[in-house]
């Protein structure tokens, strides 16, 4: 039996779909990215689960049973979003034991919690400060401590990391990680950021358009992406169109299978691909195709180099971690392929 189920959901705002049959199901203690672009649905479905949104079709099942008419407060579903929403008027104990005060508990049990999870995110000595004292970074870690003092069977995350820099939102993901583990609370996050949603979730979901696009590993999402849409968001549009016969077929470039190994031909030209991930299993496979450009665009960064190739007008993103051999802007470059898939 599933943990949190998400039913046939629909909802609309006026006359704008905003979810299309939507479901998904999620497994105790897994962690499940959501992943997709400003305004797919992404947030809304969120606000479903947690019984913020009640004016939609179909269902949320809790345990396998239908919680979609209870309110937030009896659902033992917590989100925490990037505004965090600390009570400015409490300090951080009283944040914290906000939920457990509610519940009645004792007040030795209170302290107890509250200590324990002060020293979980490392914030230890911090129970009467005010909330106007604490960095962006601390009260994401209070809301998190907040969250997880309410002991939810659900934790959801909406954009929870967003409005923190790359350094605290890295550490902000590992500690919430840690703390998931350590707890096991079935945790989802909603997230606009490939490389957050690949690393956080055990599972990813591709969300377009307010429908699942696929929902896996997120090594399997990358490595087979369902369809065009898919393979475009998560890539970097690397398409391009080769005539075979009387039909054009649509090419799909992944950007590792870009090598910029240097393949020196008769005339000295530059090979940067030698391989196309084949999507479909009965994508066929055919003598090479070799499609020539030239490097119009190079940025430095840090560790790797990244090239951007113009290929008969279409513009390929190209990796490099060799920083001992470059390319030069004007160089002439190739690829060659012997997969290539097509996207209807």
């Amino acid at each position: 039996m599933y943990k949190l189920e998400v039913r046939n959901i629909t909802k609309k705002y006026g006359n704008k779909l905003v979810l299309n049959d939507f479901n998904i199901s999620v497994n105790t203690g897994e962690r499940v990215s959501l992943l997709g672009p400003s305004g797919c649905g992404k947030s809304t479905v969120l606000n479903i689960m947690a019984g913020i949104i009640d004016d939609y079709q179909g269902s949320v099942i809790l345990n396998g049973c239908d919680i979609s008419s209870l309110a937030p407060n009896k659902r033992n579903i917590v989100i925490v979003s990037q505004e965090n929403l600390l009570f400015p008027h409490m300090n951080v104990y009283d944040n914290i034991a906000f939920s457990m005060k509610a519940k009645k508990k004792s007040k030795d049990q209170i302290d107890s919690m509250v200590g324990k999870l002060l020293k979980e995110i490392n914030l230890q000595g911090y129970e009467n400060k005010k909330v106007s004292q604490l960095s962006g970074g601390e009260k994401q870690r209070i809301a998190l401590a907040r969250a997880l003092a309410a002991e939810p069977e659900v934790l959801l995350l909406d954009e929870a990391y967003s409005s923190l820099d790359t350094n605290l939102r890295e550490k902000m993901r590992e500690l919430t990680i840690e703390l998931q583990k350590k707890h096991q609370i079935t945790t989802i996050l909603v997230t606009h950021d490939k490389e957050e949603a690949m690393m956080f979730g055990d599972k990813m979901a591709i969300v377009l358009n307010g429908r699942i696009h696929g929902f896996d590993t997120p090594q399997n999402i990358y490595d087979k992406p369902k369809d065009r849409e898919t393979a475009s968001f998560l890539m970097r549009d690397n398409f391009l169109e080769h005539s075979l016969g009387e039909t054009t077929e649509t090419i799909f470039v992944k950007p590792e299978d870009i090598e910029c190994e240097k393949y020196i031909s008769k005339d000295k030209s530059e090979v940067i691909c030698k391989s196309l991930y084949e999507v479909f299993e009965n994508a066929r496979l055919e003598k090479d195709i070799i499609i020539s450009g030239s490097i119009n665009k190079i940025l430095y960064l840090g560790a790797k180099i990244q090239y951007l190739a113009d290929f008969n007008g279409v513009k390929i993103k190209v990796d490099s971690y060799d920083v001992e051999e470059k390319y030069t802007l004007g160089d002439a470059v190739y690829m060659t392929f012997k997969k290539y898939c097509f996207f209807e």
